[in-house]
């Protein structure tokens, strides 16, 4: 493995006994079952990546973004409502995120005694009802994919309207207060395992295969003919029922 000399060096050389990896690159997942496998070590890893170690990363710098929010305390992290942010729940956070906005699926592991209930951060502001949702929000005629970043309640504290942070890749510096009646689920077709599918591969070409595991809207699918290093995490825009 050609990163395995970084896990050597801090695995022999780091004086600590904690340390956590982050990579964002394509089959950055790699650098996570590295770390799984180094237990012959006083050093413990958390490990996290944009995606799994076999499969292509279309991050756009949202990964990155993702661990700035996590070391600034966004509260749409704090799945247990602690007021912090720990490293359990920012790999929670990504998964759930990444599968949404960049159509992967990150990896992560934490091996030894490494605290994953290490916290990073405390919140950044008061939890609202709403805030971490991803859905559809409307803008004039057009659907697009969002997150809702913050809420305005009425007075019996119910929420009226939502600030929405639009996902999508051409749209993702954008942000818009949308009326409760102006956001939606996001729709898309979901696959039993064992689905004969066909699949588009990073060139452009539908090849046939078969849906393996599900994850919020991700389909993990198997290649026809290949083995299973070639199974990758499959978006809506690159799956679809078999011709």
């Amino acid at each position: 493995m050609q990163v395995s000399w970084f896990i050597d060096k801090i695995a022999n050389e780091f004086n600590g006994s904690e340390a956590m990896l982050f990579s964002d690159c394509c089959y950055s997942g790699g650098m996570v079952e590295l770390a799984r496998a180094c237990t012959d070590t006083r050093v413990s890893f958390g490990a996290l990546s944009t995606t799994g170690c076999c499969n292509l990363g279309y991050s756009g710098w949202r990964f990155l973004d993702v661990l700035a929010r996590a070391w600034a305390g966004d509260v749409a992290m704090d799945f247990d409502e602690t007021g912090t942010i720990s490293f359990i729940e920012l790999c929670f956070f990504a998964e759930r995120y990444m599968a949404f906005v960049a159509e992967g699926k990150p990896l992560y592991a934490s091996t030894k005694s490494f605290n994953e209930d290490l916290i990073l951060a405390k919140t950044d502001r008061p939890a609202k009802d709403g805030i971490g949702m991803f859905v559809e929000a409307r803008e004039g005629k057009s659907w697009y994919k969002a997150e809702v970043i913050d809420a305005k309640e009425n007075g019996s504290n119910d929420p009226e309207e939502f600030l929405v942070h639009f996902t999508d890749k051409s749209r993702y510096a954008k942000q818009a207060w949308v009326a409760v009646d102006d956001i939606r689920e996001y729709d898309f077709q979901e696959y039993e395992v064992g689905t004969r599918v066909e699949i588009r591969n990073a060139d452009g070409q539908w090849l046939p295969g078969k849906v393996i595991d599900t994850f919020e809207h991700m389909h993990e699918c198997s290649y026809d003919g290949k083995s299973a290093a070639y199974n990758e995490w499959m978006s809506p825009s690159r799956i679809r029922p078999q011709q």
